[in-house]
């Protein structure tokens, strides 16, 4: 779509002001706030033939012009190429990040809090992982006569604690062998490793205590399946309904729902799951869900040295402030891709 550069600035004048006030702008407003240079009836013209283009829309008979979807798809796609996008200010948040790198749960948890903190939407963090997790250690403790508490860590340092209930009483240095033969055979394995001939040598060694191993390698598959499943972390979620345009209570609790169900999230943010870098944008009804039909969404996705990838999202009302959180998006997965 071609436009005269007065329409041009009108448009952008009109989306800047209702991305800030939320209110339809009207011709006495573009002359009050924005030096045009030309006379309210022009202006008025102007926003009639942007409103005959599809651009704007109006609300209300009596009430100024506001963008519609493909206003703000123009603005994204071209008018925001005349802005300087540059960097969003966010602090280098890398060291912060890497203390966390061992438990990819808290990690995506800390990034979707940094992101709507520094957006005031709310975010989306996806993780998957591209390295299978493997066991580090395995400890089995005496807890009761039947009752034995297995110590697993994964990877550096995910440590999880199991109790599982054994056939028979087994004193703690007969525990301390088994485990001796569980790390000597396990360590540095992922679960896929772990096969039926493997299993066997084991249960061989372990003798008259094999019928311990198949409730410990049943808490190991579970923990290590639980760390690797695709996963998310959703923050700021009140930050959204601060927003006029989520005033309407049952489209409010249609759309905190759909986003507290995972399935529907995955879907949007996983079509680009090779992209990394690149920052995406969804507006209104281009997310193919009718329940956030009323918000936009700017993403990206990340990779961590080849061993965990994922997409982060941010998510407001149409009315975004694309350009910053475009910035920020793309400033904070630098960062990321860097740990």
């Amino acid at each position: 779509m071609t436009l005269g550069e007065r329409k041009i600035r009108i448009l952008m004048a009109i989306i800047d002001d209702y991305i800030k006030n939320a209110e339809p702008v009207g011709s006495s407003t573009i002359v009050k706030k924005y030096d045009m240079g030309v006379s309210p009836a022009t202006i008025r013209n102007e926003m009639a033939d942007l409103e005959g283009l599809g651009l704007l829309m109006q609300p209300h008979t009596s009430a100024g012009r506001i963008p519609s979807e493909k206003a703000y798809r123009l603005y994204v796609n071209e008018l925001m190429k005349q802005k300087q996008v540059g960097n969003a200010p966010i602090a280098d948040i890398g060291g912060v990040l890497r203390t966390k790198l061992d438990d990819p749960d808290e990690l995506i948890r800390e990034i979707a809090r940094i992101v709507s903190k520094n957006t005031h939407y709310a975010a989306i963090v996806t993780k998957s992982q591209i390295r299978k997790s493997t066991i580090r250690y395995i400890q089995l403790i005496n807890i009761d006569e039947n009752s034995v508490l297995l110590v697993l860590v994964i990877n550096k340092d995910i440590v999880k604690n199991h109790i599982f209930k054994a056939n028979a009483s087994i004193a703690q240095e007969e525990l301390d062998i088994i485990s001796k033969i569980l790390n000597k055979n396990f360590t540095n394995h992922s679960i896929q490793e772990i096969n039926i001939e493997l299993i066997k040598k084991v249960g061989a060694e372990l003798g008259e205590y094999k019928n311990i191993l198949a409730p410990i390698l049943e808490v190991i598959a579970g923990t290590i399946k639980a760390i690797d499943k695709p996963d998310c972390s959703v923050s700021g979620m009140n930050n959204i309904l601060d927003f006029p345009e989520f005033s309407n209570l049952d489209k409010a609790r249609d759309m905190m729902k759909f986003l507290d169900e995972s399935e529907g999230i995955f879907k949007i943010l996983n079509q680009y799951p090779n992209d990394s870098g690149k920052i995406r944008v969804r507006i209104g009804s281009e997310s193919g869900f009718s329940q956030i039909d009323q918000c936009s969404i700017v993403s990206g996705s990340y990779n961590i040295n080849d061993s965990m990838y994922g997409t982060i999202a941010v998510i407001g009302p149409i009315r975004m402030d694309y350009l910053n959180a475009v910035a920020l998006l793309e400033n904070l997965i630098r960062q990321v891709n860097r740990l």
